[in-house]
């Protein structure tokens, strides 16, 4: 699923309210027939993935902010998450590559982004939800991404 708009349109708010960041002021949003008010944050943190403008880079290393919330995902899955997010490159050059304590790891904001969207990718949930795309997301890797 994929919600866009111009800013302002209530895109975040959606995002929010989806994984109880945020609850609506009135009516009932519900999940598979089961109002989100029923469900533990912990239960619906497992179904919801997101990806933030400014993510936090939680993890000891670059590999760990991949994976991080993630109960044993393997590296299979975080280097997958990082090629969808386009970050298994940059990631690559770094000197320990997905070792690299973050710490030691000189990123950009886009590089910083694009670590926060692996890590909704490698989350096993079931929605994705994010504040904000990356300004740059019409660039080639995201545009080789939609003709695939």
């Amino acid at each position: 699923m994929a919600v866009v708009g111009r800013s302002g349109t209530g895109k975040s708010v959606l995002a929010a309210i989806a994984g109880r960041l945020a609850d609506p002021d009135q009516g009932t949003v519900v999940l598979d027939g089961v109002p989100l008010s029923g469900l533990s944050r912990d239960e619906l943190r497992g179904a919801v993935g997101y990806a933030f403008e400014r993510p936090a880079l939680l993890g000891d290393t670059i590999g760990g902010t991949i994976a991080f919330g993630i109960p044993d995902p393997g590296q299979d899955r975080v280097r997958e998450a990082a090629r969808s997010a386009c970050a298994d490159s940059f990631i690559r050059l770094l000197l320990h590559g997905y070792a690299t304590p973050c710490g030691d790891a000189f990123l950009s904001g886009g590089e910083s982004q694009r670590l926060g969207l692996a890590r909704a990718f490698a989350h096993p949930g079931r929605c994705g939800g994010r504040g904000c795309w990356p300004r740059y997301s019409d660039g080639p890797c995201w545009r080789r991404g939609r003709r695939s």
